[in-house]
Order: structure tokens, then C-alpha cells, then sequence
């Protein structure tokens, strides 16, 4: 799953500031599974997720939403409650 830049209508930021986040997901993710953690693991998820669907990128949005909301729910997390309400945003067309 490759995130691509948005359109820059969508953005409320500059797009390195996009891209920057982004990235800190990506290594904030790599850590979370190097040490074992799930919660900062489901927290590195929705981030991506964030930023794929902030990039129009759903399916992409969904994905990494749906593996943050199991991590979540793995460590019974009040966050998977928020997670399932932004999943069912990306159910609603725009």
C-alpha cells in the first residue's frame, strides 16, 4: 500500500509537512512491531489510515483503520470505539 500525494485542494498543510507526518507513521510503526507493542502499533495504523484517507486513497484508509481497530481491540483500548466511527465515515459517500 503506496501512499500518493493528494491533490493539494485537499491538504491544510504543505505537502512536506504531509509527506513528513506520513513518514513518521511508517518509522513510528516499524518501532511499535520491532518492540512488540501493539498499542503504539493500532496508534502508527490509524495514523496511516489518517493520512491515506486525507490522500482519497479509501481502500487504502480502510485498511490500515481495520488493522488499528483489531490492534485496539487486541489490547482493549477505548481508541477502538473511535477507529469504528471513522471507518463508518469512510462508508459515507463525500
Amino acid at each position: 500500500m503506496g501512499l500518493l500525494p493528494p491533490p493539494e485542494s485537499t491538504l491544510r498543510q504543505s505537502p512536506l509537512t504531509f509527506w513528513h507526518t506520513a513518514n513518521m507513521n511508517v518509522a513510528a510503526l516499524a518501532l511499535a512491531r520491532t518492540i512488540a507493542s501493539t498499542w503504539d502499533e493500532a496508534h502508527a495504523l490509524a495514523g496511516l489510515g489518517r493520512r491515506a484517507r486525507a490522500a482519497r486513497r479509501t481502500a487504502d484508509a480502510r485498511a490500515f483503520l481495520q488493522q488499528a481497530q483489531e490492534a485496539f481491540r487486541e489490547v482493549d483500548a477505548d481508541e477502538a470505539a473511535a477507529i469504528a466511527a471513522e471507518l463508518s465515515a469512510l462508508a459515507e459517500p463525500e
